[in-house]
């Protein structure tokens, strides 16, 4: 365990500082919820289910359930109050993620590197904007973290009643996303990755948690019983999805199985975090015999979800970077493996005395971005750029044909791209500028680029070139685009479109 002077004296002011942390992750992902409905693509089908009490089935229902639950107290009928309901489903769980965070930090980690790792995960913009998003991710990573804490809270006192735990927190993380699956495969490897376990012993425990998560599965999921066709045609629909990929084909291996790398963990922590944390894993590694089984644990549930999601194509746009919304929490724990390699480094490179501490300097330098960067999010989660497009086409008095993503009124969802309309027929009927958003159009553009698309990627591609040569205004967000929030919107004038 690495030592941390600082918190390690006081008990009672480490505690302060947890509570003052998880007041902040609070303040943070309940700030702003009351954004618009159809800024999220995926928000209102969701809001369907849950007034309409129905499912389909591509994910596993616990999300809908907590929420349904909540709403028959609240009763709230008006879709964009209830949305603001469900969203805070996601952000109570981002709280949880946090002092989980801190729970398993501690069994490997002195109290103030645990420290840092919560606060780091409270602080994250992948973390702060996807708290906001009324998504399966928060719930399941949750529960997965539970699910880890309860196994080794089992393999430590081999008892039936943690046992029993661990399977009932399981079952929770297989009833919130079928990405379970990935963690099913991280305790089904666990004596082959530490070794010295009795495998019929293990074996047979964890075969009675399975039970309990099968239970646990089902109750949850019972309408599976009245609807079993459709279960079966949404698991069908997910497999063929994770198979087939979301309009594009993003394989792990054509781009060295670092796509999520640099196209999700380091938008998602910073580079500063993301480097530490790669330091981390590689000391981890290279001190594998020497390591505690825990962190073996940690290592491997890292690698298992990381290079689970690079190897499938199924990395769909705009926000494929939830996909690591896992990994973050051990990825702060990892960067505090760096932090006194670092401070070391820089002690010796810059001839600073021994006994002067940079560990507080360095987490600072650290966490500032991921502060900075969040904060801005959060606060133009209400100040999307599809309300000032809106804004335009109202003074602007021009007749507007709005793709995908370029309103805060509706999808859209007549068409998959404004291309496939017939510009020529538009413009007889009097339309003279069409809306586009980096959401829809950023895949094929960047597509394009890719070898083994769908034809249809290229000729779109083709198509907005050949649009995007006409006259046109950039309505491009005051901080950024992420995830779902604040694409950039082009507003082309196709009076010239011939």
């Amino acid at each position: 365990m690495i030592p941390f002077l600082p918190f390690q004296a006081d008990s009672k002011k480490h505690l302060w500082i947890l509570l003052a942390i998880l007041i902040l992750s609070s303040c943070l992902n309940f700030y702003n919820l009351n954004f618009p409905l159809h800024l999220h693509g995926d928000e209102p089908k969701k809001i369907g289910f849950i007034v309409n009490n129905v499912e389909d089935f591509r994910h596993p229902i616990l999300m809908l359930q907590v929420a349904r639950a909540l709403n028959g107290i609240a009763g709230i009928a008006d879709p964009e109050k209830l949305i603001v309901l469900c969203r805070s489903v996601s952000a109570f769980f981002g709280v949880v993620i946090v002092l989980l965070t801190y729970v398993l930090a501690r069994k490997i980690l002195a109290g103030g590197y645990a420290l840092f790792a919560a606060f780091a995960v409270s602080v994250s913009p992948i973390m702060v904007v996807h708290a906001h998003y009324f998504k399966e991710d928060f719930i399941f990573t949750a529960c997965s973290l539970f699910s880890l804490l309860c196994f080794l809270k089992f393999l430590k006192h081999r008892t039936f009643a943690w046992n029993t735990g661990w399977g009932l927190a399981t079952g929770l993380a297989f009833s919130a996303q079928y990405k379970a699956v990935i963690l099913g495969a991280l305790y089904l490897a666990y004596p082959f990755i530490v070794g010295r376990v009795d495998k019929r012993w293990f074996y047979k425990s964890i075969g009675i948690g399975i039970g309990f998560a099968g239970l646990v599965f089902l109750a949850v999921n019972y309408s599976i019983f009245f609807r079993y066709e459709m279960f079966f045609e949404g698991v069908a629909h997910e497999a063929s999805h994770l198979a087939g990929g979301h309009r594009l084909k993003i394989h792990g291996l054509s781009h060295g199985f670092s796509f999520h790398l640099f196209n999700s963990v380091v938008p998602g922590i910073s580079w500063g975090l993301t480097l530490t944390a790669l330091i981390g894993l590689t000391y981890t590694f290279r001190k594998w015999k020497s390591i505690s089984d825990i962190e073996k644990i940690y290592f491997f549930y890292t690698v298992f979800f990381y290079f689970a999601q690079e190897a499938v194509p199924l990395k769909p746009f705009p926000d494929f970077m939830r996909y690591m919304i896992p990994l973050v929490p051990f990825l702060m724990i990892f960067s505090c493996r760096a932090l006194p390699l670092m401070e070391s480094w820089f002690k010796t490179v810059c001839r600073i005395s021994p006994s002067r501490n940079l560990i507080l300097p360095l987490m600072a330098i650290l966490v500032f971005w991921p502060v900075y960067d969040s904060c801005l999010l959060n606060y133009h989660l209400t100040r999307d750029t599809r309300a000032r497009v809106e804004e335009w086409a109202e003074s602007s008095g021009k007749k507007v044909l709005f793709g995908r993503y370029t309103n805060t009124r509706t999808l859209n969802g007549d068409f998959r791209t404004i291309l496939d309309v017939d510009i020529a027929a538009a413009k007889k009927s009097g339309v003279e500028y069409l809306c586009v958003s980096s959401f829809v159009y950023d895949r094929y553009l960047r597509g394009a680029k890719m070898s083994g698309q769908n034809p249809r990627v290229y000729r779109l591609h083709e198509k907005y070139v050949r649009l995007f040569s006409l006259p046109t205004i950039e309505i491009r967000p005051h901080h950024k685009s992420y995830a779902f929030s604040n694409p950039v919107i082009r507003i082309v004038d196709i009076r010239g479109w011939s």
